[in-house]
């Protein structure tokens, strides 16, 4: 009797056990279908609110621009038009003065985005902003960015000084730190990306010719790329090479190639008003270069850039050594000061030298790498101290 009665109850908990089992077997199985209907499936489509997907992008636009009205918004920007219309593109113009969520879609929604600098960009809060934007989809969606510096020296973009710095200045005023590092951050990374300098072209229709073209090559390139094939004009930053006229076609001309294939223009001997508008000069000593009081001159030219723009100024002493620079006497007493003042600053900056152990190739690697690292870099340098100077 004990026997059966203790079967019995060992039975009834199994049914229960398995009972209990069951239910929640149930639920589950229920849950995980609910789920499946409710995901959304490859071929679903996202809502209109939703961004491009950082994987398979869907543009809307072909080209957005971001300018303000007050340097560009006439004739620079209804010509830049005309010569979009001729090559097929269809670029997309906000004009109004805030930012808000369907500006933001729009900028998302666009494979390329035009940034036209100017002196009174960052007048501008809602052109900041979008900025801002512009630099994220940059990163998280391979945006195409291409900036327009329009009379304006892209060193005072990344570095926020001269009048573009002025105006930055102002806008700063009575805003967030937050806000300011974001601007800040977003400008220094626009000046590092390749894109035209109008002041590296003699006539402004050329340029807007080029433009159009280099963005149709990019529009008809199925694989978005950083690395795509510019025209002359499509250039990060302009290098200024000085040498003596020995050198020009040989080791100055190979200098200024290697430039090129890192998208830096190189003028090689130009005129002194090149000078002015070049990120960096690379001044190449050799023997009889201090006999010239023509070279002397544009060597105190360099140094005067250098001390109003911050100018990157690299000395190359090819064939000869530092000790080797003397002075030689000709010229007049204030001449010779201003001279032997030039060169001794000249001096102290950081060089390079020809090495008979080394190639001509090496050499030029050498400058080509230390100018690009010096003008490009990997770092946000002073953004905490330009921060400070704008609370201040």
């Amino acid at each position: 009797m004990d026997s059966s009665f203790s079967l019995l109850r060992i039975c009834a908990a199994a049914i229960g056990f398995f009972t209990i089992l069951g239910t929640l077997f149930f639920f589950v199985h229920k849950k995980a279908r609910s789920d499946t209907q409710n995901k959304p499936t490859a071929s679903s489509s996202s809502p209109a609110s939703s961004p491009p997907s950082s994987s398979s992008p869907n543009w809307i636009h072909q080209v957005f621009v971001s300018f303000t009205g007050k340097d560009v918004g006439g004739s620079f920007l209804s010509r830049i038009q005309k010569e979009f219309s001729r090559e097929g593109i269809e670029p997309f113009i906000h004009k109004s003065n805030s930012i808000d969520a369907d500006l933001r879609e729009a900028i998302r929604g666009s494979r390329i985005a035009i940034v036209m600098l100017s002196r009174n960009y960052a007048s501008s809060l809602w052109c900041l902003s979008e900025l801002v934007e512009i630099i994220k989809c940059k990163r998280e969606l391979s945006q195409q960015v291409v900036p327009i510096f329009y009379k304006l020296d892209p060193i005072d973009v990344r570095r926020q000084t001269g009048d573009f710095g002025e105006v930055f200045k102002k806008t700063c005023v009575g805003k967030t730190k937050e806000d300011i590092g974001r601007w800040s951050q977003a400008l220094e990374k626009v000046a590092t990306i390749a894109g035209y300098n109008s002041r590296n072209w003699d006539n402004e229709e050329d340029m807007l010719e080029n433009i159009a073209s280099d963005i149709s090559n990019i529009l008809k390139n199925s694989t978005p790329s950083t690395d795509f094939e510019v025209s002359d004009g499509l250039l990060r930053h302009a290098v200024y090479i000085y040498c003596a006229d020995a050198l020009q076609y040989s080791f100055a001309s190979h200098l200024s190639v290697d430039f090129r294939r890192k998208r830096i223009a190189a003028f090689v001997n130009k005129t002194v008003d090149v000078i002015d508008g070049a990120t960096a000069c690379v001044v190449v000593f050799s023997k009889n270069y201090l006999s010239s009081a023509s070279c002397l001159n544009k060597l105190v030219r360099v140094l005067q850039c250098r001390k109003k723009t911050g100018q990157l100024v690299v000395p190359v002493f090819y064939g000869i050594s530092p000790s080797d620079v003397v002075l030689q006497e000709h010229g007049s007493a204030d001449r010779i000061r201003e001279w032997s003042s030039a060169l001794q600053e000249l001096r102290e900056l950081p060089s390079h030298q020809s090495r008979e152990e080394s190639s001509e190739c090496q050499v030029v690697e050498e400058i080509v790498k230390d100018v690009c690292e010096k003008l490009f870099p990997t770092e946000q340098i002073g953004i905490n101290s330009r921060l400070l100077e704008i609370e201040q």
